[in-house]
């Protein structure tokens, strides 16, 4: 796995670096009310649709890493945790 560690880090950087950018593009835009046309509102909602879409999208590797989650075993259903 020491080829995955550097791909890791490049891409948590990139998507955090990423998250933060679209963050204060949403606050700086929500915070200029003499802007308020349609062009601005636009380019709101899409900063706040990339935002979303890169948190689930960290959040669905963090769940990818782990193989087999609790609720993904249909055997598990009843509480019982056999293999």
């Amino acid at each position: 796995n020491g080829e995955i560690l550097p791909l890791k880090l490049v891409t948590w950087s990139t998507v955090g670096v990423t998250l933060g950018f679209l963050f204060l593009t949403t606050v700086f835009l929500l915070c200029l009310r003499a802007m308020q046309c349609n062009r601005t509102s636009i380019v709101n909602n899409g900063a706040t649709a990339l935002f979303l879409s890169e948190l689930i999208f960290i959040l669905g590797i963090n769940q990818a890493d782990n193989p087999h989650p609790p609720l993904a075993n249909p055997s598990n259903i009843d509480g019982n945790m056999s293999i």
